[in-house]
């Protein structure tokens, strides 16, 4: 109890330290353009380092959705961000097992050890973090989704997206025409595809037409998720969600937009210096963290 009243005591002045972030004329349509949903890493939660930054931002239902890695922690966070009031969680299944020919029953494995995932991305910007081509992706992805249709089908399960950024448009059409079009169209509404991702990082740039063209081509039924968004700078978040996130839904029709990060030691971070891997000290929340806790908006 202590321990969590100092956490408690540090967060508060953390805060207060920053507070004069808020009073930006921008903050207002921010907040009304916010979609609540995280992307957070899941370092040190065993210390109880992060959850008292999210822990106002999922009671006040500012975030009601995380994405997150698999790892030892994800059951123990994902049960605690859901008793704390999200209503789902978005699982990664490592880019390290989609090559591996047992990767099926690796995955099923991974679910069952996490029952409380309802949503599964399979892989994460695997153009950059392991260079697999697309061409060599969807297959791998389409026979996963088979699977969990087949042996998990309390879950839902994604397609990974590209880096959010210049050359993303090809990589999409490239993912399309290697099968996930024709998955999105089929006329089985069991089997079809339900939902595609998309990573962004740009601001008022090309992309966002260019990927537009691309989501075109999917039936209307199929949504648009954007598991990564987000600008490295603390000065650049607030307008970045005020300006982007309506771009994103009205030119990509994203119904969900993550914002990433929650916290590691860059300016993409909503609560910059939470690792214990960071130098900052004491943690720095940004305009934006602070623009969605009580009050922060007026």
């Amino acid at each position: 109890m202590k321990r969590w009243m100092a956490v408690m005591i540090a967060v508060t002045l953390a805060i207060a330290c920053g507070r004069g972030g808020v009073t930006d004329a921008t903050a207002p349509g921010a907040l009304t353009e916010w979609s609540p949903y995280l992307g957070i890493h899941p370092f040190a939660w065993d210390q109880n380092i992060q959850q008292p930054y999210l822990a106002p931002l999922l009671e006040r239902s500012m975030v009601r959705g995380i994405r997150l890695d698999a790892s030892p922690e994800t059951g123990q966070i994902a049960a605690w961000a859901l008793g704390m009031g999200a209503d789902d969680i978005l699982g990664i299944f490592p880019n390290e097992y989609l090559a591996e020919p047992d990767v099926a029953e690796i995955f099923s494995a991974t679910v069952r050890a996490n029952p409380a995932i309802e949503y599964w991305e399979i892989g994460n910007e695997v153009d950059l973090f392991i260079t697999m081509p697309p061409e060599q992706y969807v297959p791998i992805f389409i026979g996963l989704y088979r699977h969990a249709q087949a042996h998990h089908p309390e879950i839902t399960v994604i397609p990974q997206a590209s880096v959010g950024g210049t050359g993303g448009d090809s990589y999409i059409r490239r993912v399309l025409d290697a099968g996930l079009l024709g998955l999105a169209r089929d006329p089985d509404p069991a089997t079809q595809l339900r939902i595609f991702a998309l990573h962004y990082y740009s601001v008022q740039s090309t992309y966002l037409p260019e990927a537009k063209r691309q989501i075109q081509r999917l039936p209307a039924n199929v949504e648009v998720w954007v598991t990564e968004a987000g600008i490295n700078g603390f000065g650049g978040q607030v307008d970045f969600v005020r300006t982007e996130y309506p771009r994103l839904r009205s030119m990509v029709r994203a119904t969900r937009i993550y914002w990433y990060v929650f916290a590691e030691c860059s300016g993409h971070s909503m609560v910059r210096g939470l690792p214990p891997t960071c130098l900052e000290d004491p943690p720095a929340p940004s305009p934006l963290y602070q623009l969605l806790l009580p009050g922060g908006g007026a």
